[in-house]
């Protein structure tokens, strides 16, 4: 069977940076019959219309409201089943990809039909230094997922991973049938929970360091202390899900007390080295 890639853009507000997202991808290997499917999670419809009138040859799915990662992807997993995708992509407005991007991981699917997830090294850059994040593993002593991240270029050498973050990953249509996103997580976690359901159902999960997509981190967040009261909800839930007593409850207290410093750390940071305006 000839590759279906269904390729899905959750927008919300920042339509740009989705346009930008779709040019690359009609630049990369994409296999013919796929598709580009843009999920539009915004209020209002300003981004829609202009989507719409952009990307007249794209469908262009209007969400009833902003469902979250979770659920507002999974409006265009089922789609892509529905239209017998074989693979889809899920990716992140703010990610571009190379030109020879599916090539490399449909080589993966077809070598080993357990595969459930293959996904990119992603170049990013913090304070002006360019760090690459590959896989993720759990510390399940504090239920912590952490990522590999690294100042080098990665070596090619394919990745066993625990998970893989949603930010662009080509998942099986074959597991997605098994298994949706956990709607449960508005945001956060559910890359974290998705892999670690893959691998209970028996599929493996590779990063391909071989292949480099660029993220650029465009924030849905004016800061990103905005982002912990739901990062924690999504945190405690998953707490909640994968560990039984007494470990959730240790586990739910660190974390309890773990937000808050955060939030007074990135605010103190915010405040300490905030832009001053100079006349």
């Amino acid at each position: 069977m000839n590759p279906k890639i269904f390729c899905l853009i959750l927008n919300y507000r920042h339509h740009q940076d989705t346009l930008s997202c779709v040019r690359h991808l009609e630049d990369a290997d994409l296999p013919r019959d796929s598709q580009i499917i843009i999920l539009d999670n915004t209020e209002d419809n300003s981004s829609y219309q202009a989507l719409k009138k952009a990307l007249p040859k794209h469908k262009i799915i209007k969400n009833k409201a902003n469902l979250g990662f979770a659920a507002g992807n999974n409006v265009g997993v089922r789609h892509a089943l529905k239209n017998k995708a074989t693979h889809v992509l899920i990716i992140n407005p703010d990610v571009k990809v190379p030109e020879r991007f599916f090539a490399p991981f449909l080589k993966h699917f077809k070598t080993n039909p357990r595969l459930g997830l293959v996904g990119p090294a992603l170049k990013h850059k913090v304070k002006n230094k360019t760090y690459y994040g590959l896989d993720g593993y759990m510390d399940w002593d504090f239920a912590k997922p952490q990522h590999h991240s690294i100042a080098r270029v990665p070596s090619k050498k394919p990745i066993r991973a625990q998970f893989l973050t949603f930010a662009c990953v080509l998942i099986n249509a074959e597991l997605l049938k098994q298994n949706l996103l956990d709607e449960r997580y508005f945001m956060y976690l559910e890359d974290v929970d998705f892999g670690l359901t893959a691998k209970k159902l028996g599929y493996e999960l590779i990063l391909d360091s071989s292949v480099i997509a660029t993220h650029q981190t465009s924030a849905s967040f004016s800061h990103p202390r905005h982002k912990l009261k739901i990062s924690y909800k999504s945190h405690i839930k998953f707490i909640f899900k994968w560990l039984i007593f007494p470990h959730n409850l240790i586990a739910a207290s660190y974390q309890s007390l773990h937000y808050p410093y955060l939030y007074f750390l990135w605010t103190y940071h915010h405040w300490r080295y905030r832009p001053t305006s100079t006349k």
